[in-house]
């Protein structure tokens, strides 16, 4: 998309109210605080020096899922294709699914898979796995049903310093018999528990004792640890050892440079040590570096602190991966490296709020205000509840202004939702039974933007947000999806959200947005889809289940459910 978005994001609830508030806007120089930025270092001689691994399986010590599965803290990432990690692996779920690996040298010859096959009705239906490097296609390989390790060799010159994405497409696709949920229409190829780049023959010896030396750690493979080099009351990288710093940085199209210092005991002798900085940009496979050396003078150096500042103009208006390599001699180190610092580009007209979008208009955030039906703030984990129920709202917490004491002042969605777009109390704006709707005294938030000068729009998948109540006020565009498609469909997150997508393309980048996005899930039925029921028990084996019906009969008494159920309640809910 070529907008360039300035996201306030309110995630609210019907039957209690969860909300996290995000100002994503880049300062001219960021501050560095005592949080740690997402990062991963890798030691040299932590890895053996002929392979490079990423673990799939989601450990009892992992709580929190994007400290461990976000691009760079492992070698790899997955990319498109796969579910959630569980301490079972990933399963593959489109034709196409693809892992990203990000290397410092191309001298890998083969990718080991700890892998198995779903098996298919047809019993004689062999899986085949076609993989292609960068686009290139590479091998077709044949996978077991049980637990193997599959072997596919790299031929030369196919890997690239920095990142490579591995694509595997399946014979075919079919439903997991090891399924924890009702669901059965989804449809699975191959189970993936871990990933490595291998040297084999030559000169490492024979590919069998490499297959082995690969398998040892099943059924449950545990990467290394990494070092911990941040220090949070210093707010710098400490780093002990040689070895590779990366960290992402999601890069505005005004980027222009980032900027960090390094700092070593003055009694050492840092001629000898070098730093090599790269910046790869992962929308275009483009790469920069540039070897630094610390303790001499650079035409980067910018003071005597040794700061230096590395041009990424070039990969402007998307994500990118800084690398810092530091080659230090036995006995220097250890070095700090400060977080690196956004530089960006001064516009022609910036004094203030003056005009991106065209001459003598304001530079105003788009304002997107998202409502998530009956999410429970105390079963979000970035508000500190033990089970992993929300990783990418958890990410984008991080950076974002979250609010801790936020309420509806009723558990109704038809009563709330007028008091959230007005700011007034259901007392006072009137909408307090059911056949009430929201009168023209009320103004909303919509029309104050549209007022402003805002493009308004509303995508909503529940008729608690609708024209009948008179929430539509104030919007240019109010869409109902369940009169454009059967009700289930237009209930099911990815169809709101291609509607609100194909629609922010459609649209030019002359005016300011709002857009309201009303999701339905969590709201009740709690009928996770395959890839998210991560945290029922499979030996439940009670009558029980998260429809309106069940819950509605526990809730007025005519029910009888035990612990076990309501645990097993609870968890669909979470899934």
């Amino acid at each position: 998309m070529r907008r360039r978005w300035t996201l306030v994001a309110l995630g609210a609830a019907a039957l209690l109210s969860a909300a996290v508030l995000y100002i994503g806007r880049y300062e001219r120089v960021p501050p560095v605080d005592s949080q740690a930025p997402l990062h991963y270092f890798i030691a040299r001689g932590q890895f053996a020096p002929d392979e490079l691994r990423c673990d799939f399986t989601l450990g009892l010590d992992r709580r929190r899922l994007h400290d461990v599965w976000s691009l760079p803290l492992q070698p790899c990432r997955l990319g498109h294709g796969w579910s959630v990690p569980t301490t079972r692996g990933v399963m593959a779920y489109a034709k196409r699914a693809e892992v990203e690996f990000f290397v410092d040298h191309t001298d890998w010859t083969y990718v080991f898979l700890r892998v198995k096959a779903v098996s298919h009705p047809t019993e004689d239906r062999v899986q085949k796995i076609s993989t292609r490097l960068n686009d290139q296609r590479i091998s077709t390989v044949e996978v077991p049903r049980g637990w193997r390790t599959v072997a596919i060799e790299i031929p030369p010159e196919k890997l690239r310093r920095g990142l490579n994405t591995f694509s595997f497409s399946f014979a075919y696709r079919a439903a997991s018999t090891t399924s924890q949920s009702s669901r059965t229409h989804n449809r699975f190829a191959i189970r993936l528990r871990e990933i490595a780049l291998a040297m084999a023959p030559p000169p490492r010896g024979p590919l069998a004792e490499v297959r082995r030396r690969f398998a040892r750690s099943a059924p449950h493979p545990s990467s290394p640890r990494s070092p911990q080099v941040f220090n949070r009351k210093s707010g710098r990288f400490v780093v002990p050892t040689a070895g590779t710093l990366v960290m992402p940085m999601d890069l505005p199209t005004t980027a222009d440079r980032v900027e960090f210092s390094v700092e070593g005991p003055e009694s050492r002798d840092r001629g000898r040590s070098r730093l090599a900085v790269s910046v790869h940009g992962l929308a275009d496979g483009a790469s920069y570096s540039q070897e630094l050396a610390i303790a001499e003078e650079s035409a980067d150096r910018v003071d005597s602190a040794r700061r230096y500042r590395i041009p990424v103009d070039r990969f402007a208006g998307q994500p990118a991966v800084l690398s810092f390599e530091l080659r230090l001699t036995p006995e220097d180190g250890p070095f700090e490296i400060s977080v690196p610092r956004l530089i960006e580009r001064p516009s022609p007209t910036d004094d203030g709020f003056k005009s991106r979008r065209g001459a003598g208009a304001s530079v105003r955030p788009d304002i997107v205000l998202i409502t998530l039906d009956a999410a429970r703030p105390d079963h979000f984990s970035c508000y500190g509840y033990e089970r992993l129920t929300t990783p990418n709202i958890d990410r984008l917490a991080e950076s974002s202004l979250v609010f801790t004491n936020v309420f509806a002042l009723v558990p109704n969605t038809h009563r709330s939702v007028p008091t959230m777009v007005t700011g007034l109390s259901f007392l006072n704006h009137g909408v307090i039974e059911e056949e009430s709707v929201l009168g023209q005294s009320a103004t909303t938030l919509a029309e104050y933007l549209r007022d402003a000068g805002y493009r308004t729009a509303c995508f909503t998948a529940t008729p608690n947000n609708s024209r009948s109540i008179g929430t539509e006020q104030g919007y240019d565009e109010f869409h109902e999806l369940w009169t454009e498609v059967p009700r289930a469909i237009s209930r099911t997150p990815d169809y709101l959200a291609a509607r609100a997508v194909g629609w922010i393309d459609a649209h030019d980048d002359s005016r300011p947005l709002h857009l309201q996005l009303h999701f339905v899930p969590p709201h009740a039925p709690y009928d996770p889809a395959t890839e998210f029921d991560l945290f029922t028990d499979g030996a439940y084996d009670g009558a029980l289940n998260g429809v309106p019906k069940t819950l509605q009969a526990i809730d007025k008494g005519n029910l009888t459910a035990t612990d076990t159920d309501l645990a097993h309640i609870v968890s669909l809910y979470d899934a």
